[in-house]
């Protein structure tokens, strides 16, 4: 082979190897840019399904404390333990899509004004602090990860939400109730149960709810007892599980003595 056929043999070898050095390179940029491109959408996925997740465990908090309002009334006198007692804690895993998750939640009532935010997917009569109302701090965690492992993703918000009770307003007005009841019930010097009764129904109560009062009389020995209790119910509570009512009571009782002449009867 001549010179010209040496040198145009070593040029195309070097175009040759030229071309596959460009398009290596074009080949690993397009999937460096592929990788990004995947890893910037399996993160983007990540963050909204968190925000999902977060809502979810706002929902949980207040279901559960819905739940206790519904079935277990607060003792005007005792609203600091009832209160306390609305607490809880949750947890959960699983998959969406190849996506793995975990979450951890804890809740407790809060007293005082709190700046934390809402979780945006929560309906506003919800969510943030309310003066008056029945305000739960919620804590959540969330971790997140693709299998194999990468991308993840965890978040931790603190947040409050409430619902629409009114547990301060109420216990001052049970206690006020009863205040006024057992003065009118102090007048009583019968344990006839009509004159009892005749006492307590002509209390004039007052409340911000529908209420319930009574007394009964048991006595013995030249002395009364009387036995008497209030309940308030509020009604008509918006809550996340559907509309709801919630009731606050209190009782107590008094010993008074018997006129001269008049004999104990009935209870």
């Amino acid at each position: 082979m001549d010179r010209s056929g040496v040198a145009a043999t070593l040029a195309s070898v070097v175009i040759f190897t030229t071309m596959l050095v460009a398009n290596s390179a074009v080949y690993s940029a397009q999937n460096g840019y592929l990788s990004a491109a995947h890893l910037s959408t399996a993160q983007s996925q990540e963050r909204g399904y968190a925000s999902v997740l977060l809502g979810l465990s706002s929902f949980s908090a207040l279901v559960s404390a819905q739940s206790l309002l519904e079935s277990t009334p607060m003792d005007c006198y005792s609203s600091s333990a009832y209160l306390s007692s609305v607490a809880g804690s949750a947890a959960g895993h699983g998959s969406n899509g190849g996506l793995l998750f975990s979450t951890s939640s804890s809740w407790s009532y809060v007293a005082g004004p709190s700046p934390e935010d809402a979780s945006a997917l929560l309906p506003s009569e919800f969510g943030g602090y309310s003066a008056g109302d029945l305000n739960i701090e919620l804590e959540t965690s969330v971790a997140e990860s693709y299998a194999g492992g990468l991308p993840s993703y965890s978040v931790e918000q603190s947040q409050v939400v409430h619902l629409g009770v009114h547990p301060e307003a109420m216990a001052a007005a049970c206690q006020s109730a009863l205040s006024g009841l057992r003065g009118s019930l102090a007048a009583a010097h019968t344990c006839d149960p009509k004159v009892v009764a005749g006492l307590a129904s002509s209390g004039g109560l007052s409340s911000p709810g529908s209420l319930g009062d009574g007394a009964s009389v048991s006595g013995s020995a030249g002395r009364c007892t009387i036995s008497y209790w209030v309940r308030m119910t509020q009604t008509g509570i918006e809550g996340v599980s559907g509309t709801f009512q919630w009731s606050v009571f209190g009782s107590g009782s008094l010993e008074t003595s018997l006129l001269p002449g008049s004999t104990p009867s009935g209870t």
